[in-house]
């Protein structure tokens, strides 16, 4: 499956920080230490999403939002058969 070059960079920024990625305040996702004072990027809400519904990345864990009205996702990791293709573990 043909990513876009902005997935690319996600799956490439997944692997070197532990295979997976982090949602911060703004909806900013990148590695969990990283903050707005950080070097280094970060992506997009959808840039992620799209990864997930091509099964190339997977959610892993979920927050409540305030109102009580559901959850969004904080975390999401690349999936095991992706990973494998790649040579990961």
């Amino acid at each position: 499956m043909k990513l876009s070059s902005t997935m690319q960079a996600v799956v490439e920024y997944m692997r070197k920080h532990g295979n997976e990625i982090h949602r911060h305040p703004g909806g900013f996702w990148a590695h969990k230490e990283w903050n707005q004072y950080s070097s280094g990027g970060s992506f997009g809400t959808s840039s992620v999403h799209a990864l997930v519904t091509r099964k190339v990345a997977e959610y892993c864990d979920w927050q409540q939002h305030r109102r009580g009205d559901g959850r969004f996702p904080i975390c999401a990791r690349l999936a095991p058969a992706h990973d494998a293709e790649r040579g990961g573990s």
